[in-house]
């Protein structure tokens, strides 16, 4: 198929530059309970005016409740950042925004839409509540085996004084029999040199008849 139509032809042909995007946005979530969140919207200097830039941002939660969020940047500024709720909802939130500005070289004013995005917000009371169940679980398993020590300890304590009893009457046993082994030796002694003098000593002399 062919055209005479110089229009088309010139239309065809003509080429398109696709330019990075001069504008961009960060979401920064907060890991503290007490701090905001942080929408940042940043532009490329060279391309947009100063104090131009501005956003239009909105916040759903998981129950479909929309919260909506804009900012300006200053006079002589390409950046803002605009503070967010630190939702307390948790589970999965979306975000999406329109991001403005103004062509540095035509003064053309430029918009970009930002797809949806998600994140996150977790159930910081059952955190603390499986923080408090380990802790309590921790406790008690520290207890348990507090006592099972203590058990085992005082089962030692009880077999050290069995052994201390036992081993102090067979001692006692022992200097008894022993003790009753030397006396019955020096009283064997002693018999035995009373028995040595008596028949050692000489026989009574007899009365003199005569006399």
């Amino acid at each position: 198929m062919t055209s005479g139509n110089g229009v088309f032809f010139r239309t065809l042909e003509q080429e398109v530059l696709v330019y990075p995007t001069p504008l961009m946005a960060t979401f920064k979530q907060s890991r503290k309970k007490a701090l905001p969140h942080h929408l940042l919207v940043e532009s490329d200097s060279a391309s947009i005016e100063p104090g131009s830039v501005a956003v239009h941002s909105e916040f759903t939660d998981p129950n479909g409740k929309s919260s909506v969020y804009q900012g300006v940047a200053g006079e002589d500024y390409t950046a803002l950042s605009v503070d967010i709720d630190n939702f307390q909802e948790p589970g999965r939130h979306t975000w999406h925004a329109w991001l403005y500005g103004t062509d540095k070289l035509s003064g053309r004013p430029l918009v970009f839409l930002l797809p949806e995005q998600t994140f996150a917000v977790a159930d910081y009371e059952a955190i603390e509540q499986a923080k408090r169940d380990r802790e309590e679980r921790e406790a008690e398993r520290k207890r348990i085996e507090e006592e099972r020590l203590a058990e085992i300890q005082r089962e030692e304590d009880r077999k050290m004084a069995l052994i201390t009893i036992i081993g102090g009457n067979i001692l006692l046993l022992i200097l008894a029999v022993g003790g009753w082994f030397v006396v019955r030796k020096i009283r064997a002694k002693k018999l035995a040199a009373e028995s040595e003098e008596s028949l050692e000593a000489p026989p009574p002399e007899e009365p003199d008849k005569a006399a």
